[in-house]
């Protein structure tokens, strides 16, 4: 038996705090993700001159056609907002 300095009674006994349950909810969380490449149509617009004729007066011109160019847009990491359920648990 060991001593350790004056002793009167019991040890005080310890309560513990009541723990609550914190409920499971949906959270809306940013995810990294990749956007692989794809090719899409890009309008570009006709162009137009001013031209001038034997007679000194101004006229618009067509200079080339409006038309659809194909282009190549490359993969890149992008941002996509999903919802997650995220689980109880005691606190």
């Amino acid at each position: 038996m060991t001593n350790h300095g004056p002793h009167i009674g019991y040890p005080k006994p310890y309560c513990a705090p009541k723990r609550t349950w914190i409920p499971g909810c949906w959270v809306t969380e940013a995810q990294l993700v990749w956007i692989p490449a794809k090719t899409v149509q890009v309008w570009i617009d006709p162009v137009y001159a001013a031209k001038c004729d034997y007679f000194g007066h101004t006229h618009q011109g067509l200079v080339a056609p409006g038309h659809f160019e194909t282009v190549c847009e490359p993969g890149r990491w992008g941002s996509q907002r999903v919802r997650v359920r995220k689980a109880g648990h005691w606190a």
